[in-house]
């Protein structure tokens, strides 16, 4: 059975004209249920191979032996030079100059890629594994001074005696020039403000730039798309002082050929600030040392604005935030440091719809206490587990971890927040049953609680992973619910490059076992692997 059968592209140098057209992998949200992702990370002694995804559509995985090749590492190279303008007429003087720049390399959420910086030359050297339908970010390191630039389909070839993968050396244009200024709603200019430039139709984004004194803020641009400019959500005032502004987004658009620029002011609205004070404790009154509070905003008619500050030690908090509607979220910190968020002994504490019109002084926040979860795992056939790693991690907040491992009787317990939680049963070797995954919802829950958390049996998967060297031992092979991004089982290759699992595969609502393709009508994502591919047989 074919699980996946791909031929590399013939590759072609960088061309201006590749940035505006192309289809990219889907998106998270197209991904048919049951696709398994497998990544591949080779041992530190496979120099010549970097780390690499494979895309197994639906039923196309089951009752086979996967075969995965490997592609060779290819190079981007090049030198970036860039356009610089003094000034914004038609008569200003303009230099070419070495592009200081970030250049990233992705392919959807695949391993596939790399990210590098140029030189003080301009010079790139940025090694991939050899694909087809990379797409490429060139973030200058100044988007005042040069626009950022987004390929997609790029083809990289592996390196030969022929060249490099990809010849990316190129002549950057200045562009057009982004200006305006960002005031608040009572006409107040705001000096410091934090902004950034991103693409409408794709996920890139420039460098951070601020406004001056006055407000004022210009940028550059690639003329021809649709446009954002955000603000980042707080100012640096004078005294040091970090002062909330929203999350701000306006659209715009720069035609194609217009290189005169475009004005784009921002309003981020009432900076009028009430203060919330309040103290926080834990449920035997003592303080929670350096709590972290999180204020979201409900109401905001400009944007969005999230608050997160550090307490005190005595447990004391003070927030200034704009009138209007908020959710507080609370937390404790390590005692001993409050750079280290710590959540193993007290349960967040929240509050929805909190009206501020005014200063308001809240009464004492009592952090209440964990629950401890505890357990017996069996293995399918009945038997106790030992060795299982037992996982639980928040479902909201900061996703915080906490884990504890079986005895030898499968007996776990550990200590937890009263909140919705995500368990994970790791089993010690792929003999004793699958990963297995299970919801809490520990609201409600009292001091202690006791959870049923058995292994289930799964389905063998195994597979052979291959370069054109050979096998690849010990490499690490992760396999996932691409979907649901949720990690299925883990292993490495032994001396033949082999490897095998059992995994609690992903539910499918189709029923195709046919060869994956790289059409974007199914949403299928392709791995760029040489003629090999995944072939579904070693």
């Amino acid at each position: 059975m074919s699980a996946l059968l791909f031929s590399l592209l013939a590759c072609s140098n960088f061309s201006p004209d590749n940035a505006a057209g192309g289809d990219m992998p889907m998106d998270s949200d197209d991904i048919p249920p049951g696709t398994l992702k497998i990544d591949i990370r080779p041992a530190a002694s496979e120099s010549g191979l970097l780390p690499q995804s494979f895309i197994l559509a639906p039923g196309s995985y089951e009752d086979v032996e996967l075969g995965h090749t490997m592609s060779p590492t290819a190079t981007i190279r090049g030198t970036l030079l860039a356009t610089t303008v003094q000034g914004w007429s038609s008569a200003a003087a303009s230099a070419t100059l070495p592009l200081q720049a970030v250049v990233r390399a992705t392919h959807g959420s695949l391993l596939q890629g790399g990210v590098a910086t140029t030189d003080e030359t301009g010079n790139l050297d940025l090694p991939v594994p050899a694909n087809q339908m990379y797409a490429l970010e060139i973030l200058p390191a100044s988007a005042t001074a040069s626009p950022f630039v987004y390929l997609v389909d790029q083809n990289v070839l592996a390196d030969n005696s022929a060249g490099v993968g990809l010849d990316l050396s190129t002549t950057l244009s200045a562009g057009a020039p982004v200006y305006g200024r960002v005031t608040d709603s009572a006409g107040e200019h705001v000096a410091l403000a934090s902004l950034h430039l991103c693409r409408a139709d794709a996920p890139v984004c420039s460098a951070t730039f601020t406004t001056d004194k006055n407000g004022w803020f210009v940028a550059r641009v690639d003329p021809g798309y649709d446009y954002v400019l955000a603000t980042e959500g707080e100012v640096r005032a004078e005294k040091d002082v970090s002062l909330a502004i929203p999350d701000v987004a306006v659209p715009f658009t720069v035609e194609a050929g217009d290189v005169s620029g475009v004005e784009v002011d921002v309003n981020v609205g009432d900076r009028t600030t009430q203060r919330v004070s309040l103290r926080v404790q834990t449920d035997d009154g003592s303080p929670a040392r350096y709590p972290h509070v999180r204020a979201t905003s409900e109401s905001l008619a400009t944007g969005t604005l999230v608050v997160e500050r550090e307490g005190q030690d005595d447990g004391q908090v003070v927030l200034d935030l704009p009138v209007g509607t908020w959710t507080l979220e609370v937390w404790p910190n390590d005692a001993d440091d409050p750079d280290v968020v710590a959540r193993a002994d007290a349960t967040p504490w929240v509050v929805e719809g909190l009206r501020i019109a005014a200063d308001v002084d809240l009464p004492k926040v009592t952090l209440e206490a964990p629950t401890m979860l505890s357990g017996v795992v069996h293995v399918p056939n009945g038997k106790r587990a030992a060795g299982v790693t037992v996982t639980a991690v928040e479902a909201g907040f900061g996703e915080f971890t906490f884990s504890t491992v079986t005895d030898e009787d499968g007996k776990w317990s550990m200590s937890v927040p009263r909140t919705d939680v995500r368990l994970t049963a790791v089993p010690l070797t792929s003999g004793d049953g699958a990963y297995t995954h299970a919801s809490l919802a520990l609201a409600d829950a009292g001091e202690t609680t006791e959870v049923e958390l058995d292994l289930v049996e799964g389905t063998p998967v195994s597979g052979v992973v291959t370069s054109q060297d050979g096998p690849v031992a010990f490499a690490l092979v992760e396999l996932y619910d691409y979907a649901a991004d949720v990690l299925l089982a883990r292993a490495l290759t032994d001396a033949d490059g082999a490897y095998s699992v059992r995994v609690d595969l992903p539910e499918s609502d189709t029923g195709d076992t046919g060869t994956q393709d790289t059409g974007a009508d199914t949403g299928t994502q392709d791995t760029g692997d040489t003629a090999a591919g995944d072939t579904g047989a070693p």
